[in-house]
C-alpha cells in the first residue's frame, strides 16, 4: 500500500492501532517520520492534521476513538459528501468487518474487509 502513494494522489487516513501495526517497528504515530514514504507527520497532531508531502495526503484523526463501535464508525462516514474511491474495512472481528462492508455496500460504497497478505490494484 505504502509503495503507491508517491506515485498516485491517494488520501490515507489511520487510525490508532491500525496505525501502529502499519508504521515501521519501534515507530511513535505522533512523531512519525516515514521518509521511505515521503511522508511526515509532525509532534503531536491536532484532532484533524491534514499534512501533503509528494502526491500522499496523511491525515491523523486523534478525534476518532480507535475503539469507535459500529454506529460510531457510520455516523463519521455518513458526513462524507462523496464515498472514496475503495475502502478496505479492518475494523473488529471479521463478522463485523462482514457487517459493516455490507453496510457501506448498500450505500453505494466499493469496500471489502481487508485480508492479510493480499494485493489490491489501487
Amino acid at each position: 500500500m505504502f509503495g503507491k502513494l508517491r506515485e498516485t494522489p491517494c488520501p490515507l487516513c489511520l487510525c490508532g492501532e491500525t496505525a501502529q501495526r502499519l508504521l515501521p517497528k519501534g515507530e511513535k504515530p505522533w512523531a512519525l517520520r516515514c521518509r521511505s514514504w515521503g511522508l511526515q507527520v509532525g509532534s503531536p497532531a491536532p484532532a484533524f492534521c491534514c499534512r501533503r508531502t509528494g502526491t500522499a495526503t496523511w491525515w491523523t484523526v486523534d478525534a476518532l476513538s480507535v475503539h469507535a463501535d459500529r454506529d460510531e464508525l457510520l455516523r463519521w462516514l455518513g458526513g462524507f459528501t462523496a464515498p472514496p474511491g475503495r475502502t478496505f474495512v479492518i475494523h473488529g472481528e471479521p463478522q463485523a468487518s462482514e457487517a459493516l462492508c455490507r453496510t457501506l455496500g448498500e450505500w453505494g460504497w466499493e469496500v471489502a474487509v481487508a485480508r492479510l497478505g493480499a494485493t489490491v490494484e489501487l
